[in-house]
């Protein structure tokens, strides 16, 4: 739900309380989506509600708390769904019944060297009384937020104890290890955590998603692609880049602020391929037919999108059109078969789709229904995708615990277009 809760706190810098009811201060920091204050707070109205904070400490992490209640009208809604992100970085998700008080906190990679933060509320489920019948109020209500505060905590530490794990404490699977995240370049502790008692030599396969940097809660495989980039492209900041499907965390976030020529994309058929969202920083697209012109990028980034998608050789083809001479295709996807032949999960049939196999679903950043699996990749992806796209194809595999880049299906598979060829 949040990501680990720090317990050091710092008491020497203010904390920040933003209070939503009438004669409060909110209005100093709400932007968009917010109706205005009443006794009861402020309501979030639409499907996302914005405020803009300044003067935060840059390489702090905060404790915030938030009190917030949904609308509700039994039985109609008896509940919504809430996404809190802070600059990109995922920090809280859950669905509320009433009123609640929530507690989470925002990683200390989270705040730029600016100071500000961009503080969004998801409220998919935002609901009008006039379209339930109920009442006038054509608001699309999401829910009352009367307060918030954040709570600066201690900066981190260097982190110089020895790897510890994995091992059970107190009921809890835990492993740690010291190390520099490629990623925030902070020295930091790579920490992962299970409840449920797991036996030692299974720790790769949990790694992928729960090997976390305690600084920017950045994971394996976000960490290894962004050092794959760092290596061969050391100019990325000033390359025309389109990325796939990001996720608004890790090496996308990095990629999102930092690239000069940065274009994400999703796949969002309902507003139309070719298009760029009207609120949101992303252009509709099917990565199987773009619409962008030839040669238009130098890298494509796409991570976990391949075993997702029903036509990947189309896909792998339009890559390779839109790179320029010189260009990569960088990716990360789970290589779950490993020496064994890639098969299918499901395939195109027509306008549907027939299933394989049992049916797999992934987290998918536009839906909470999450995205079918539709291939088992194995090794043999490299000659599959030279084979369909006719670019140079070759797969990194590192082990580094120290860099955080530890983990299964943690492989990089850089696709190369022909470029100038070094003369010797």
């Amino acid at each position: 739900m949040a990501a680990e809760t720090h317990s050091r706190r710092d008491d020497k810098v203010a904390n920040l309380t933003i209070d939503f009811w009438q004669g409060g201060n909110s209005s100093a920091y709400t932007t968009s989506g917010w109706s205005g204050p009443e006794h009861i707070g402020c309501w979030t109205e639409g499907p996302a509600a914005h405020a803009e904070l300044a003067g935060l400490r840059p390489g702090r992490p905060y404790h915030v708390t938030l009190h917030a209640g949904p609308y509700l009208a039994p039985p109609h809604v008896t509940a919504q769904r809430l996404g809190v992100r802070v600059n990109g970085y995922p920090c809280f998700n859950g669905t509320l019944e009433g009123p609640r008080k929530l507690e989470f906190d925002i990683p200390a990679g989270a705040i730029p060297p600016d100071g500000k933060a961009s503080i969004e509320l998801d409220c998919p489920d935002c609901v009008s009384p006039l379209g339930l019948g109920l009442s006038g109020d054509t608001r699309r209500l999401g829910f009352s937020v009367w307060s918030m505060a954040l709570e600066p905590l201690a900066e981190p530490q260097s982190e110089t104890a020895p790897i510890s794990g994995p091992a059970m404490e107190g009921g809890t699977f835990r492993f740690r290890a010291a190390g520099v995240c490629p990623l925030c370049e902070a020295n930091t502790a790579f920490v992962a955590e299970r409840d449920d008692a797991l036996a030692p030599e299974w720790h790769m396969i949990w790694f992928r998603d729960r090997l976390r940097c305690v600084n920017c809660a950045s994971i394996p495989r976000e960490r290894t692609l962004f050092w794959v980039v760092q290596k061969l492209f050391p100019n990325w900041r000033q390359l025309r880049m389109h990325e796939s499907s990001p996720n608004h965390r890790g090496a996308s976030l990095r990629f999102m602020r930092e690239c000069q020529g940065y274009v994400a994309s999703q796949y969002d058929p309902v507003l139309g391929f070719g298009r760029q969202h009207p609120s949101k920083d992303y252009r509709s697209e099917d990565l199987e037919a773009q619409t962008f012109a030839d040669e238009s990028f130098d890298l494509v980034i796409t991570q976990d999108v391949f075993e997702h998608l029903l036509a990947p050789d189309k896909a792998i083809r339009e890559i390779a059109r839109t790179l320029a001479p010189g260009g990569a295709h960088i990716m990360t996807v789970p290589i779950v078969v490993e020496s064994g032949p890639s098969r299918r999960r499901a395939r195109r049939v027509g306008k549907k789709v027939e299933l394989l196999a049992e049916a797999q679903y992934h987290g998918n950043p536009m839906s909470g229904e999450g995205s079918l699996v539709t291939v088992d990749w194995g090794y043999d992806i490299v000659e599959y995708l030279a084979a369909q796209s006719g670019l140079a194809v070759s797969m990194f595999c590192i082990d580094d615990v120290t860099r955080g880049m530890r983990g299964a299906c943690n492989e990089v598979l850089v696709c190369r277009k022909k470029g100038a060829v070094p003369k010797l």
